[in-house]
Order: C-alpha cells, then structure tokens, then sequence
C-alpha cells in the first residue's frame, strides 16, 4: 500500500491531541500500541472528526498491528485470533488492490469498480439484498460520537472489559436435577438476595426468547397476509468507483475485450442498475483495460456511469472520467452507434441537445439503430416536440412477435402516447412493458401510476406492492417518486396514515420539496388530529400562489392558533415574510418554530444559519449549523452552508473540502451546484462550471442563476449562438419566463447585439414586471461592459449610467436587498461621486449593519474628505466585524502614514501583509513608509515584491522612479517614469510624469 501524503490529527484524550503527524509517525504510533482505533481523527484540512478506523488506510494499519501481534504470539487459540479480528470495525473500505480471485479473472490490470458489497457467482444481479426500514431513509441516519460501530480492541484489552462483567463465582453446592431431567446445582435456583425461584436464569432467558419469537413470527406472518400492508423500504447501493480505465497490464487481450463487451451489452438490455453495476464490474471496464483502443468498452462505460449518475457522486471526478473515456475520439467516420449514442448522453447530461441531435441526426443518415433512434426522440420530448418524438421512436420498436423491445423504449413511447391522448395504444405499449420486462423498475412505477390515475387505486397498490419489495429497481430519485405514488394511492383507499408515512419518506428523499409538502398537508388535513390547522395551511397555499399575501397570512395565523406545537405554519410564515424582504419577521417565526414547537426542524435551523450568513452575522450562523449539525439530517446542506461560511470569514480554501463532502453525499441541493458553478468559473474552468450548473438544472430545471451559468460557460467555451440555442429551448418549454427572457438579453447584450438585447430585456419587463433580478444583472453587464472601454469615455460614461440606472431600479423593486445599495455605492466611488456613494452605503448598513468592507469604503471617503478621526473609527468597527479584513488594515495603515504616525502605520501594513501575504497594497504601504524614513533599498525590495503581485499598480512606479531620482540614478528613473506612464489614462497625470522626464532629461 502506497503512503498517504495526508496529515493526520488524533485526539489521544480530552485534553491531549496529537498532531498534525505524517504517515511514518501515525504508523510508529499504532505499532507500538499507542492508538487503539477508537481516537477520534481527522485529516487535512481538519474540518471533521471521525473515529480512526473509519478511514482505510488507517484501518489497515491496525490489522497490520493485529498480524504483528499474532505472530509474535503463536501459542494463542485460534479461536482467539478470530474473535479479534470480527472487532475491526465493519465501516466499508474502498480499495484498489484485487482480491485473489479478481487477479485471477483479470490479470495484472483488475481493478475494481465495485466495492463494499460483492456480486455473489451466478446469482442474478437484481435480486440483492433490500433494507427494510419503515419509518425513514437510510440516508438520513447519521452516527453520533459514539455510533456504535464496532470497536477495534486487542486481546489484552478484550480480556479487561470481559474481566468486568465476569460472574461473581460461588460455592458449590449439591446436585439437583431441573423439569428436563438435566443435573443442575441448587444454587441455580437460588437468587443473590437467597430467595428460590422456579426456573434457572437460564431456563427462563430462553423461554422468554421462544416467546418473543413465536410473538415476531405471527406478527410478520399476519403482515404479509395484509396486501394492505405496505412500507417504505430502501436499498443502499453498492459504490460505484469511478476511474477511467487505465491501459494497465502487458497482455492485451482484443478478442477477450470484444468477448466482454458483448457479454456486458446483454447484461445491461436489463437496464436496472444492479445490471449497470455489474456490466461496469464485470465487462466494460475490463474490456477497455485489455485493449484501450476498444472504444465500444470506453463508450459503454462511459454510458453506464451516466446512467447512474443518480447513484454516484455528481462531481468533478465523475466529469473527467466521462471525458477522458470519450474524448478524443476516433474520427467521426469511424464512430460506432456505441460511441455516437455515449456522446449524445454526454451532451444531454449538459443540457447542449442541439449538439446531441446534431451528432445523432448525422450518424442516422449513415446507419440506423433503435438506440439511436432512442436518444433523438428523447431529445425531441425535452424539447416538448412530441409530434417528431412520437414519430421517432415508434421506428425503433419491433414488433411484438418478432423481437423483445428494449424497456426504456417502451417505457418512453407509452409515455408519448398517452401525453398525445391516444390511451388504448398507450395501455397496450404499458402492457407490452410489463409482459417483456417484469422487474422494469420504471416502468412499474409508471403502470402503478397509470392504474391510480384511471381509478384502479388496488391493482395499483398490488404493483406497488410488487415494486417496493424490490427497491434496488430503481435509483433514489425514482424511488422517491414511488413513495409520492404510494401515498397518493393509499390516499385513494382512504387509509391516510399508512399514506402520511409514505408521503414523509419522500419528503426526505424527494428533491422537489413544493410538490410533497403539498401531498403532506393536504394528507393532515385529511386526519382528525391535525385537520383543522392543516385544512387553514391548505387555504393559505391557494391564497399564496393567488399572491394574496394578506389573507394567506390570516389563515396561517388561523393555523397557529390551533396548534402552536405544530412548527410548519411558522417556517411558512417565515418563508412569506423572507420573500416580502421583511427580514426580522422572517427571522422571529424561524426561530419560534425551532425554539417553540415541540418539534426542532432542521428547516428553520438550516433556513435561520443561510440568513445569518448572508447579513454577515458569522457567530449566530455557526450556532444554527451546529444545531442542524446535532439534529443529524440533510447533511449535505450542513456542510454547504458550512463551506458558505467559510468563504464569508474569507477562508475559500476551507470552504473547499465542505463542498466536497456534501458532493459526495450524493446532494440533490441546487444552490451546491452553482456555488460550485460560480468557483469554477472564477478559476477560469468552463467546462467543469458547465456541468455543476447542469446538474443543479437536473433538480431546479428553470432555476435563472444555473440557466445563466450555463449560457456564460457556453458563451465562452463555444459561442454566443451555442447559449442561445440553450436559452431559447428552454423559453420554449416555458414561454414568456421573465428568467429566460433576461437570460437572452444578457447574451445578446455580451455578444454585441444591443438591439436584440433591450428587446428580449422589454419583453421580460413586460411579462412581469416586479422580476427585480432582470435589472440587477443587467446593471452588473453593463458595469462590466463600461470597466472594458478604457479608451471611449463618451461610451464609458453611457454605460455606467445605465448600470446606475438599473441598479436604482433594482432597489425600487427589492428596497430590502442591500446587493443594489452596495452595487449603486460601488459604481459611484468609482467614478469618484463619494457623496452619492456614501448615501448608499449608510442605507447598505441600515439594512445589513454587519456587511463587509462598507465601512472601509465609509472611511476612505471620510480620509478624502480629511476626517481621519471618523476615518479611523469606521475602520476600528470593520476590523472589530471582521478580524481578518487585511483591506481594512491598509486603509489603517494609509490613516496612520498621512498623519506620519509611522512606526503605527507600518503595524498596520505588516498585520496585513501577515493576514495575507499576496496583499500588493501592504507591501506598497510598507514601502511608502521606508521611503518617507529613507529606508531606500528597502523600499525599493518592497516595490519590487509589488510588481511581482500586480505588475499595472502604477503608483509603485512613480514611487521608485522618485527613489531612484534621489539616488541620482537616472537612468532607472527614467525607466520607471515610462512604466508609471504606460499604465495610468488620467490626462493630468501623464502631464505631471512628462514634466518629471523632462526635467531628468536635461
């Protein structure tokens, strides 16, 4: 085993902690008996605790302790060893190192993609083990500190805790026989305080445990013989390792690759996810490591991966992977129906279908394949083209008595049946699906719902029945879906609270949450304990999607006067009042609702810390994550909301790996995608910003900030055609979106097209003209758009005020939002309007008192209009907000120099440079005061450390050539003189650097 490059934290105690230590000294520890596997440890960057065994690496490096010891101990039973070895901790590991028998079937180059849970030989990979858990989702329960996972302990210490509970020996006594006829002594029936009793311990230990039994057994009995009887049952997957397949091994093997591409393409007809996983296992990945060139194997993996996607983590390794193994290709006239249908999926996985029918249509001119056929109906369905997709995929279905059809096919053309009204054709393609294809998870799930919606509520809960015994036949999105259709179904039979507990299963797996709260209000409105407040919740929902604001409020106030214990009528005030932007509001009924009720919803917490971060009210967020932290659920959105605050207290490489963790939690939450978007768009990485912002569209499909990511990435990585194509698709299936609308004008705005941008612009105005973020991005664009033209004042000037103008508007719509004040102060220090500018940033501080760096704006204004008393103030209560402001410390340091107090000055540069190191204006600062000192050389080092961070900070320059001036240098200071000129505009500043060169010159 390779050793980590990790750094390792191990918490040896309460008041001792070891580390950061490397490998070699965590290895040392845990051979000489120091770590026994139950320290709590974490690894760089130290963000989480977890016991020491839950990582590999480290788990392995206990039981390489455990062999040591067995082997310096040969006389121990073997009995002994064996019972040690089952205490290692049963947390799954992934490896990639084959076992014995895959070196066996593979070669030198098996590595496995499936691990955790072995596919046993010869079984069929859709009967797998099923979870049954009634009352909620195996993802929502989490382990505490003390998790009950087994421990790791050695025989020493075993024998210790045996010690403990060992029975206090007694004397014996005589021989009696019990009702058995067994030998037994009295003192068996005689109990500590020297009372008899009838039966030994032992006897009665078991007789209450064939009691108990025989009670389970009729209980499950009676269970089963109720077909009304069904549960939520969940099916924990085995992980899918996902690695593009490396040309690893010397033996390259075509034939056995073909081989194994044909077997994994029968496997997968099955198209159930036990069957991808196996195929992936089994055949694809293999094929592609015995002959990389075999792009059928990489295509099919690729395909594979894509189309359990729901099942792994949407993140960048899964990217790349789907990336590598397609790209690049062989030349497109050597492109197999395989490989032409893997990049269609690509492409529909990032939303670019018109790139996908493009590469679908081209290659059916050459050769037709139901597959193909497949993917471009399916395009033209999320395209809401059913005419041509109806067409399309007909062709691609054999007839009945001649060929099975695939079920994802059917499935499909059943769906456009029905959706075209022709139910007799669509009932006789549902029945087709089931008699071909039984255990079609989807396609049971979508008869089930088919017989519900025609009024056949008990054949429908008999399919349901069928299919929620067998949940490994859909993937957790679908399964979530099922549990929405139960409950509708149980509804049907008047049964509401077997469908209440359905409906609350998928409350926490489903990623729509308007569409289930609905079912579970609606549902307590219909049980006599919760009727009347969910009857007034019910009313309220109609009168909030009427925009009746006043009224719904009236029937949630109703509401709470039934049931103030109940806290949903709170969190949906408090979402009434967050989107009026009365702020305070909004905050006192989330905090009843966690603090008041006799429930503690992670709702309010989580909805309470995303509040308190965006006010910049750091501690008060922190203490709401650890509430939601401590309630044990959706902790993908914890360790979002974690990573938020990271980036807020300006700590973005913490934030990093919180993000992360809540990636690989497999997170269906929107806003992780585009927060993950917008880093990679910073970084400059399109094509990754580009898929984060697709899967949030996978969960949100018309959210406006994940369709306008991906129009930018487009933009960028393609053209300005290539985004509107995207725009206008989905403005197709959604016409008159002020969203899409303001999209387009963005586009055509940033592409040149002024004329086509203020008319898509008018056209979202006029479809609704309340949409206040239409303004705040165009102000944005348009800002961008005068910083670009440094040559063309008139053009500069005529852009910033329709960035000002836009922004004023954007505050008239959302006069709660400080973003517009901050925006407007922003545009007007800049062109140097400090008076407006500092109207707007008071009203950014009456708003959000904590909001960064306002106050360090305040004081520049206040230093330029010689306050620096006020000045200095301002900054002491940004730096008191916010510790590591090392702008603020600056803006210190330059207060501190004009009034030549320097020995405080350079304080103040230094605490900055020491917050961060890449601060080019605290190093510039330090020099300043050098200079003013005559510290020359060391002045002129600084400088020099200044142009290396931001070579066009111009006054360097001026700053050098006047050191070198002094020296008599003039050469240098020539040169430096030029450098100050060639990268400032300002006209009487050129005049002032002209004078200086002709005055060294002479």
């Amino acid at each position: 085993m390779a050793e980590p490059r990790k750094k390792y934290k191990i918490r040896i105690s309460a008041d001792r902690t070891l580390g950061p230590l490397d490998w070699a000294r965590v290895e040392a520890l845990v051979l000489k008996g120091r770590i026994q596997g139950e320290e709590p440890t974490s690894i760089e960057p130290f963000t989480e605790w977890r016991a020491f065994v839950s990582y590999p690496e480290l788990s392995e490096l206990l039981l390489k302790k455990l062999e040591l010891d067995r082997k310096a101990a040969p006389s121990s039973s073997q009995s002994s060893e064996a019972a040690t070895q089952t205490l290692i901790s049963s947390q799954p590991t992934i490896t990639s190192v084959a076992t014995e028998e895959e070196k066996e079937d593979t070669g030198s180059y098996g590595i496995p993609t499936l691990v955790d849970i072995r596919m046993p030989a010869n079984q069929d990979p859709d009967h797998e083990k099923t979870i049954v858990h009634p009352l909620a989702p195996l993802e929502s329960v989490e382990m505490g500190e003390d998790d009950g996972r087994t421990k790791v302990l050695t025989p020493e210490s075993m024998n210790l805790v045996l010690e403990q509970y060992k029975t206090p020996t007694r004397p014996a006594g005589p021989v009696k026989k019990n009702i058995f006829g067994k030998a037994v002594r009295e003192e068996e029936y005689v109990t500590e305080s020297g009372k008899h009793r009838l039966l030994t311990p032992t006897t009665s230990a078991l007789l209450a445990l064939g009691l108990l039994a025989i009670a389970w057994f009729s209980q499950i009995q009676e269970k089963e013989e109720d077909p009304n009887n069904i549960f939520p049952r969940y099916h924990t997957f085995p992980y899918v390792e996902v690695n593009m397949p490396p040309p690893l091994g010397n033996a390259p093997n075509r034939a056995l690759s073909a081989d194994l591409v044909e077997k994994g393409s029968e496997l997968v007809a099955k198209e159930t996810p036990s069957a991808y996983m196996t195929a992936i296992k089994k055949y694809f990945y293999l094929a592609a490591g015995r002959d990389p060139q075999n792009y059928d194997a990489r295509a099919l993996l690729a395909s594979s991966y894509m189309r359990l996607s729901e099942l792994v983590p949407r993140d960048q390794r899964l990217f790349e992977t789907i990336e590598k193994l397609l790209f690049p290709g062989r030349p497109s006239s050597h492109w197999t129906p395989e490989y032409v249908v893997a990049r269609a999926e690509y492409y529909q996985l990032l939303n670019r279908y018109d790139q996908a029918q493009e590469i679908i249509n081209g290659y059916l001119s050459r050769r037709t394949t139901p597959e193909l056929l497949y993917q471009k109906a399916r395009i033209a369905y999320e395209r809401r083209d059913l005419d041509p997709a109806l067409s399309t995929i007909s062709k691609a279905i054999p007839p009945e008595n001649v060929q099975k059809a695939n079920p994802r096919h059917l499935l499909l053309y059943a769906t456009l049946l029905e959706q075209k009204g022709q139910k007799d054709a669509a009932s006789e393609a549902l029945k087709r699906l089931i008699t071909e294809s039984p255990n079609y998870g989807p396609g049971l799930l979508y008869h089930a719902d088919s017989l519900f919606r025609a009024g056949q509520t008990k054949q429908s809960r008999n399919v349901l029945k069928y299919l929620l015994n067998r949940p490994y036949l859909l993937d957790r999105v679908q399964l979530a879906e099922a549990f929405v259709v139960a409950a509708k179904v149980m509804e049907g039979l008047n049964l509401e609270k077997r469908a209440l507990v359905f409906a609350t299963a998928a409350e926490k797996m489903h990623f729509d949450r308007e569409i289930v709260e609905d079912l579970v209000f609606r549902l307590k409105s219909k049980v006599p304990a919760t009727k009347k407040a969910y009857t007034e919740i019910m009313n309220a929902r109609q009168r909030e999607r009427a925009r009746q604001i006043d009224l719904a409020i009236n029937h949630y106030v109703r509401a709470l006067e039934s049931n103030r214990r109940d806290p949903t009528a709170f969190l949906l005030l408090g979402n009434l009042y967050e989107e009026r932007g009365e702020i305070y509001e909004a905050i006192d009924r989330y905090k009843k609702a966690l603090f008041e009720t006799s429930h503690k919803p992670i709702a309010a917490a989580l909805k309470l810390a995303r509040i308190y971060a965006d006010r910049y009210q750091l501690e008060d967020s922190k203490a709401m994550l650890r509430i939601a932290n401590d309630l044990k659920e959706k902790r993908d959105q914890v360790n979002f909301f974690k990573g938020i605050l990271q980036i807020r207290s300006k700590r973005p490489d913490l934030a990093d790996p919180l993000f992360q963790l809540a990636l690989r939690g497999q997170s269906r939450f929107p806003p992780l995608y585009i927060e993950m978007g917008d880093i990679e768009t910073e970084k400059r990485n399109q094509k990754l910003a580009e898929f984060y912002y697709s899967i949030a569209l996978r969960y949100e499909p018309y959210s406006p900030k994940a369709m306008l990511g991906v129009a930018l990435s487009r933009f960028h990585l393609d053209s300005p055609s290539r985004a509107v194509a995207f725009l206008k698709d989905k403005l197709a299936t959604q016409p008159n979106s002020a969203a899409i609308l303001t999209n387009l004008a963005i586009i055509y705005l940033r592409s040149g097209d002024q004329d086509a941008g203020k008319n898509y612009l008018q056209n979202a105005i006029r479809s609704d003209s309340r949409y206040a973020e239409a303004f705040r991005l165009l102000g944005d664009l348009t800002k961008d758009e005068g910083d670009r033209q440094v040559d063309n004042n008139a053009a500069r000037r005529h852009s910033y005020r329709y960035a000002l103008a836009s922004y004023e508007m954007y505050s008239k719509l959302a006069p709660n939002d400080p973003e517009g004040y901050k925006a407007t102060g922003d545009l007007y220090f800049d062109i140097r309007d400090l008076g407006a500018a500092a109207k707007n940033y008071y009203k950014v501080l009456e708003l959000t008192p904590s909001y960064p760096d306002v106050r360090l704006r305040l004081a520049q204004i206040s230093r330029n209009g010689g306050d620096a008393t006020k000045a200095m103030t301002l900054l002491e209560e940004e730096i008191k907000i916010n510790p590591r402001s090392d702008a603020a410390l600056v803006e210190k340091g330059n207060v501190f120099m004009a009034k030549k107090e320097f020995e405080a000055a350079t304080k103040a540069f230094t605490d900055a440079a020491r917050l961060n190191e890449k601060n080019a204006d605290a190093l510039f600062g330090l020099g300043v005061v050098h200079h003013l000192q005559g510290s020359f050389d060391n002045a002129l080092s600084l400088f020099a450390r200044v142009i290396k961070l931001d070579p066009l900070k111009a006054d360097v320059y001026w700053q050098m050539g006047l050191i070198y001036q002094k020296l008599g240098n003039k050469v240098k200071a020539l040169q430096a003189f030029a450098n100050y000129k060639g990268t400032i505009r300002d006209p009487q500043a050129i005049a002032k650097v002209d004078e200086k060169i002709r005055e060294l010159s002479k």
